[in-house]
């Protein structure tokens, strides 16, 4: 029996007679939720959706599993009344919230069960247990379900919580930029050739002083980039909006200043739409875990415009759409592009860091439209992940917008210099991973001793002394819901939903 979106999740008056025909469970509650056989039958996919929380009961984990697994069959119209009983039935077994993510969870389940206007996009968040405060509509609602559920505490610490974010541009970068600009307005003559040559002499004085490469340099090399790509328009020097119609010449304009501003590193931006290997993992443990047919396909990581990398190891993502692209897609943009960070924060969070180093590990993502954008953070918080705003920015359209530009550069040399410091700690700490990973297949750690890696609790089974596929294999799923494939008439592959 199948059911659409707006038949089987309703908790209701319309569905009471379904839900109580679910067997009577009371003697089940003061024991165990399943019992040893099933327990050693049961696949282990919990780990899957395990959030550090080592401490929960299983019914948790099995829980939240079958959250994931109901939640995309929904959105697939793929929903059966089984699934609907079997999500309430466990719904009343669970122990009470004692994290923000549990009550992330039950937030998750209320959503589910709404029979009309379900917020596709906060369930996403709340399944990927993320609190989002860039958008008050997507964060207003977690902070009234959590104050209900007494956990106002827990909401003042997630709400209040804030990155630390290193230098951006240096004062004297800063006011030298400013002051040329102001000296070639008072300037006559051509304003925009006034700006070149002022550019360009400066230049000239650096590189007479051996300086080839500095934040100088780079900041002069980047503001006469952009001036000269404004051209005239009836009199005026602006872009020409005709001349920019795709989303990639809006990237590809974005890039260009990257990858000045990156080019004494070794962080590389992607000049390309790439697929993003975390959340190919990602999609990879979920196909393993939903009892539904969501990933039968042949699985393809989401595309992403840009991927931030270092020696090969994912460090944040960033969008773009054109200039002029409606509301909801620009959501669609939004809501993804924070669970791509969260992804990737988890697995690097994964990493054998020291508990000093952590508080430096979160990731920048941009998130523009046509020419202008912001910046936000991602970093975790107790169990759930918070998405912060940074700053605003914007790339001239015209030559009276360079003075503002200059703010724009200071905070993106901050995330340049975010990324340098993170990638510091995390290309170590990758390294050591893929090595101990890399032994782990040949020689036990547990009878190491003296390894890194070392279990007091010697045992002479071969499960010991065995390790399967599963134990080394490099990535877990950072517990992030990925859309699941939207089906395709004529084709039988199909694409990620890139919502």
């Amino acid at each position: 029996m199948n059911f659409g979106n707006n038949n089987c999740f309703q908790v209701g008056d319309s569905n009471h007679q379904i839900i109580n025909q679910v067997p009577d469970n009371s003697q089940i509650i003061n024991q165990s939720y399943r019992s040893e056989s099933d327990e050693s039958n049961k696949s282990d996919l919990s780990n899957i959706f395990d959030d550090n929380d080592d401490h929960m009961l299983t019914n948790r984990q099995d829980f939240r599993t079958k959250l994931f697994d109901v939640a995309s069959k929904k959105l697939r119209n793929d929903c059966t009344l089984e699934d609907v009983v079997e999500l309430n039935r466990m719904e009343r077994l669970i122990t009470v919230p004692t994290t923000i993510g549990h009550c992330l969870d039950d937030l998750s389940f209320s959503l589910i069960n709404k029979e009309n206007n379900i917020n596709t996009d906060l369930l996403k968040f709340t399944l990927s247990r993320i609190i989002f405060f860039v958008n008050d509509s997507l964060s207003l609602p977690v902070k009234r379900y959590l104050l209900k559920s007494n956990f106002d505490h827990v909401w003042k610490r997630a709400s209040t919580s804030e990155v630390v974010l290193p230098q951006g541009l240096d004062p004297e970068t800063k006011n030298k930029i400013k002051e040329l600009i102001k000296d070639a307005k008072k300037e006559d003559g051509d304003y925009k050739i006034n700006l070149r040559k002022a550019f360009l002499k400066h230049r000239l004085e650096l590189l007479d002083k051996n300086i080839v490469d500095s934040t100088m340099m780079q900041t002069l090399d980047i503001f006469d980039l952009m001036v000269a790509l404004i051209g005239k328009d009836e009199g005026r020097y602006e872009v020409y909006s005709k001349n920019i119609e795709s989303e990639m010449a809006y990237y590809r304009r974005f890039t260009t200043i990257l990858n000045i501003l990156l080019r004494d590193t070794l962080i590389d931006a992607s000049e390309e739409e790439h697929t993003s290997t975390i959340t190919e993992e990602i999609m990879i443990s979920n196909s393993k875990a939903f009892t539904s047919a969501v990933c039968n396909d042949r699985v393809i990581g989401k595309r992403i415009d840009m991927i931030i990398k270092s020696c090969g190891v994912e460090l944040s993502t960033s969008q773009w759409k054109k200039k002029g692209t409606n509301k909801s897609a620009g959501r669609n943009q939004q809501v993804k592009n924070v669970r791509d960070n969260k992804s990737i924060l988890k697995h690097l969070l994964s990493l054998p860091i020291n508990d000093f180093d952590k508080k430096n590990v979160f990731c920048l993502g941009l998130d523009f439209i046509g020419t202008v954008g912001y910046m936000f953070s991602v970093h975790n918080v107790d169990d759930v992940f918070v998405a912060n705003f940074i700053s605003d920015l914007e790339l001239p359209e015209d030559l009276s917008q360079l003075e503002d530009f200059v703010e724009t550069v200071d905070f993106l040399y901050k995330f340049k210099n975010h990324h340098l410091k993170l990638q510091e700690i995390i290309i170590p700490a990758h390294r050591h991973h893929e090595n101990q990973q890399s032994l782990a297949q040949h020689r036990t750690p547990a009878k190491r001793k003296g390894s890194a890696i070392n279990n007091d609790n010697d045992s002479d089974s071969d499960d010991d002394v065995e390790m399967d596929e599963e134990s080394v294999e490099p990535y877990r799923s950072p517990n992030t819901f990925v859309s699941p494939r939207k089906k395709k008439r004529n084709s039988r592959l199909s694409d990620p939903d890139d919502a």
